[in-house]
């Protein structure tokens, strides 16, 4: 490894690495790593302008798209939504938990009884908070809307069709080296392909003519029967015999979707002009080509892009799909350097140690493009929709808060309305007459 001590010697190197990318039209593997470690110079002014120049303009080709961020934001807080959700489901002879007692439940992690406890008032939508503070308990339980929501989830996986899950499994196996992947493997790939809840248990028992389930000491594989040459076609060949992609660029081109804002220069459209007329073998042709050539890595993209096509929502976490390195033969250096180096194909949005790949082609700014809308985005649609923002808070004086704040069942008050007579209230909240204001989803 060269050792970059000083910012002359790696501007010299960066050069070097310049004319390389030049003449064979690829970013090498390392490259965004050997970039990370280079020194900011000191000695001048335009010594830094010329770093600041080079690493904007020739070297750096990820920008963040504000659109695909708030998409990877909005999906972490419905995947908090549905392991809340889940566990009060599961705890339904109970009713609810008390958020002041939430160290003593069992079966939340950690990170999730403190985003309970702190969040529980931020979705109104899905949680109704019972406040007491006589008896000192916050008491959380399910609206009847999250309740449907969950019911209709679960009905549209258990009526999607199994064929089109049959396909999308085979297609995998017939990309992998052995024709055969750990049942574990793909177990971690359910939510992403939506499979059947009884994944692990009547599905692969249902196909016997497509695939099968082997058994050995050490493990269970999940084998390909038959191959299937109809199925050998990638998403890229139909999206060129569509016309999606340009002539002149031959069969061996990618859909490129460019962000809003972002033009390529001139050196990153040559670069890209060669990787696209680059001729690589099919994801469905096993080869053993060393993947810091261009056609390697070309070929690694393919199989990457492929697995993502096959996905409900055309994104997915980079980390799931390691797991199939090994049967795929694919590096498992997605993220930090063949991903991030084609912007125009995915975006990586990078959060802590994890990263998010969003296909590009599949994508108009926050909306995503498809010939038939799946039932599963729909629903997420409407999971977005209850995730309304806090509601306002009623300020109360000191005399009436420990009153205010004990249930209504136990005051004898069946309404708002009684609620608001008793208080002395006449407008606001709880007036009668139609008002722009809403009433928290709060029981006190």
């Amino acid at each position: 490894m060269v050792v970059l001590d000083s910012p002359l010697r790696w501007l010299t190197e960066a050069v070097k690495r310049r004319s390389l990318q030049l003449a064979t039209g690829y970013f090498h593997p390392e490259e965004r790593r050997w970039i990370d470690q280079a020194p900011k110079p000191k000695q001048s002014k335009s010594g830094r302008s010329l770093w600041k120049w080079m690493r904007l303009r020739e070297i750096q080709v990820w920008m963040r798209d504000g659109d695909l961020e708030s998409i990877r934001r909005n999906d972490r807080r419905i995947a908090y939504i549905k392991r809340v959700m889940e566990y009060l489901v599961s705890h339904e002879q109970k009713g609810s938990v008390n958020l002041r007692k939430l160290h003593a439940v069992e079966g939340l992690d950690d990170n999730t009884k403190h985003g309970l406890r702190r969040n529980a008032w931020n979705y109104p939508g899905f949680f109704i908070v019972t406040v007491n503070n006589r008896q000192k308990e916050d008491l959380v339980a399910l609206t009847d809307k999250a309740k449907q929501l969950m019911e209709d989830e679960r009905r549209a996986r258990w009526d999607r069709d199994e064929s089109s899950c049959v396909k999308i499994l085979k297609k995998i196996l017939m990309m992998s080296r052995d024709r055969r992947i750990r049942r574990s493997k793909l177990h971690c790939l359910q939510e992403y392909y939506a499979f059947p809840y009884d994944y692990n248990t009547g599905f692969l028992e249902r196909h016997p003519d497509h695939i099968r389930l082997v058994e050995t000491p050490k493990d269970s594989y999940v084998e390909l029967v038959s191959w299937d040459q109809e199925l050998a076609v990638t998403e890229r060949e139909k999206a060129v015999a569509q016309g999606r992609t340009p002539k002149e660029l031959g069969q061996w081109a990618f859909v490129i979707s460019y962000p809003e804002g972002y033009t390529p220069n001139r050196v990153r459209l040559e670069q890209l002009d060669n990787f696209q007329r680059l001729p690589f073998p099919s994801p469905y042709e096993f080869s053993q080509r060393a993947f810091d050539t261009p056609v390697g890595q070309k070929e690694a993209l393919g199989i990457f892009h492929e697995l993502l096509s096959f996905t409900v929502e055309k994104r997915a976490l980079v980390s799931d799909f390691t797991t199939l390195a090994g049967s795929l033969n694919i590096p498992r250096y997605f993220s930090d350097s063949l991903l991030s180096c084609h912007p125009g194909i995915f975006y990586v949005s990078k959060w802590k140690n994890q990263h998010y790949v969003f296909l590009r082609e599949a994508y108009r700014g926050k909306n995503l493009v498809a010939e038939e809308v799946d039932p599963l985005v729909t629903i997420r649609r409407r999971y977005l929709e209850l995730m309304k923002p806090k509601p306002e808070k009623l300020h109360l004086s000191s005399r009436d808060e420990d009153y205010l704040y004990v249930p209504i069942s136990k005051r004898g008050i069946t309404s708002n309305q009684d609620e608001a007579n008793v208080l002395g209230m006449s407008h606001g909240f709880f007036s009668s007459k139609p008002s722009s204001h809403r009433l928290p989803n709060i029981v006190r």
